[in-house]
């Protein structure tokens, strides 16, 4: 019979929220204040009129591309791969893209502005701590370890003027978890997938300018609660459908150097006229370690102690993600493989 210690019950849930909610509540980071408005010059004292010289009107200086990124709103700084290709044309009068969205593109250069690779060790290892501690306060030690792999085929998604067309693509992963009674389990999962990007960007016209397709990587990462059904034996093992769910989230890693990919939209477009240009509407680019919020939620049927502890679990969710870049990303998930059970059910 499964007892409850309000003590240890206690303890487990406050040491989730120390290990969690530092990680999870840096997953969407409050935007910086908008800088307070610089006081109005004091007026300045009228010269003495001075007869004005007849003067020769002035050259028009050449446009010459920059060696820096600039803001949204200036032509970005990279320049043709190809000495022939013509440079860009001035900036459109009005851009609705963002300083944070243009101004790492040209050559993927600009500083981050987010977090290191140790918050994301922290985002991994968070969830595996909750389920530690639970196995070691709590009085039912029964264990389940399940490396499994399979694929997710991840959907567009569709901004206010642009589309991503996200990979589909392989997933690799971990999960453990422990038995709180016969039928509630709390797990951790991790997997990783090896693409995170779009199939489309960036076009051929960016690449011209020295904006190539970068690889993203995928770490996923996991807290979840799993409802085990009854376990009658055939074939000498135990079957045990389960239904499941739990938050968790996503980080990006971009290889190479790279702090940035774009992975929707167009930096570059061509006017009426031919001339490249800068294109005026929106751009979506990830940060090599940014991490988006997610919730999973599904089920899948284990089978149990087929060759001793080993046996093999099969999985089908979908995982939410509600804020990417403002829109709202699903995708369906199915993993497969050997599943270690320790301890009795």
């Amino acid at each position: 019979m499964f007892k409850v210690s309000f003590a240890k019950a206690a303890l487990v849930v406050f040491v989730s929220v120390v290990l969690c909610s530092p990680g999870f509540a840096q997953l969407y980071p409050a935007p910086a204040p908008a800088p307070a408005p610089a006081p109005a010059p004091a007026p300045a004292p009228a010269p003495a009129p001075a007869p004005a010289p007849a003067a020769a009107p002035a050259a028009a200086p050449a446009a010459t591309p920059t060696s820096t990124s600039s803001a949204a709103s200036s032509t970005p700084a990279a320049t043709p791969a190809a000495a022939t290709t013509s440079t860009p044309a001035a900036s459109p009068a009005t851009t609705t893209t963002t300083p944070t969205t243009t101004s790492t593109i040209p050559g993927y250069t600009a500083t981050q502005n987010g977090y290191g690779p140790s918050r994301t060790i922290a985002y991994v290892v968070a969830p595996f701590a909750v389920v530690a501690a639970t196995y070691f306060l709590g009085q039912n030690h029964k264990v389940e370890i399940h490396p499994n792999a399979g694929f997710l085929w991840p959907r567009h998604v569709d901004f206010a003027d642009t589309t991503a067309h996200m990979r589909d693509e392989g997933l690799y992963g971990l999960k453990a978890g422990v038995f709180l009674n016969d039928s509630v389990e709390v797990e951790g999962n991790f997997a990783y997938m090896n693409h995170f990007e779009s199939r489309m960007a960036p076009t051929t016209l960016d690449q011209s300018f020295g904006i190539q397709p970068r690889t993203v990587h995928g770490l996923l990462y996991d807290l979840n609660g799993v409802w085990n059904f009854g376990s009658p034996s055939i074939w000498g093992s135990r079957l045990s459908p389960y239904v499941t769910g739990g938050i968790g989230g996503l980080s990006t890693e971009i290889p190479g150097g790279s702090n940035a990919a774009l992975i929707a939209g167009e930096l570059y477009r061509n006017n009426a006229s031919g001339t490249a240009v800068l294109n005026p509407t929106r751009t979506v680019v990830v940060h090599d370690n940014t991490a988006f919020l997610s919730v999973n939620y599904g089920g899948g049927i284990k089978a149990l102690n087929m060759w001793g502890p080993v046996g093999l679990r099969m999985d089908v969710r979908g995982r939410t993600f509600p804020n990417f870049r403002g829109q709202s990303l699903t995708w369906p998930e199915a993993t497969a493989g050997l599943t270690f059970s320790f301890g009795e059910r």
